[in-house]
């Protein structure tokens, strides 16, 4: 709603561009002065200046709303994929880096991206530490050979977050059970 609410406003600037100029040349060729010169440039400048608070406001307001929307649909989404798939994401909570569950978990995430339009990308964001550092691994697909026996390593899995992805501010219980996202 934003972008068509600029083009809305370039639009409307061009359209009253073309009619300045095509009024300024037919009074130059027609030597008519009809207004007073000083004040119709004043008055157009105090338009202008003060539609520009309510062109913006419109445009914050048309951003909020869309997030909203934006927001609470992803919400519902994210709800219902977990309600029907409850057995399969109780699988994901009991975590342990091994090799099997890591493989589990891309099957998993596989299948449950390929549910809904809204989520085209999941992944699991798991706490854990690495060396008595606390960090959150990210897993989304396996990195090697599922036959490998070399283990994974989990600095391979460390997932870059600021302050306020690690303080989750929406979280939901399904059956007993949090989930936060």
């Amino acid at each position: 709603m934003s972008l068509w609410g600029i083009f809305a406003l370039m639009f409307g600037a061009l359209i009253m561009n073309v009619m300045l100029n095509l009024t300024r040349i037919a009074d130059k060729h027609n030597k008519d002065d009809i207004y007073s010169k000083k004040e119709k440039p004043k008055k157009s400048l105090l338009l202008f200046v003060s539609s520009l608070p309510l062109i913006i406001a419109l445009l914050f307001y048309g951003n909020y709303r869309t997030s909203q929307k934006k927001e609470k649909m992803l919400i519902a989404s994210a709800k219902s994929i977990i309600e029907n798939n409850v057995m399969k994401v109780d699988k994901l909570l009991d975590y342990s880096f091994e090799r099997i569950w890591i493989s589990d978990v891309e099957d998993l995430l596989d299948i449950l991206s390929k549910t809904d339009e809204n989520f085209p990308y999941i992944s699991i964001v798991q706490k854990d530490s690495i060396q008595n550092i606390k960090v959150f691994l990210e897993f989304q697909s396996f990195h090697g050979n599922s036959t490998d026996s070399i283990r994974p390593l989990k600095k391979d899995y460390i997932f870059k977050s600021s302050k306020p992805e690690r303080i989750p501010e929406c979280c939901f219980w399904v059956e007993q059970k949090q989930y936060a996202f």
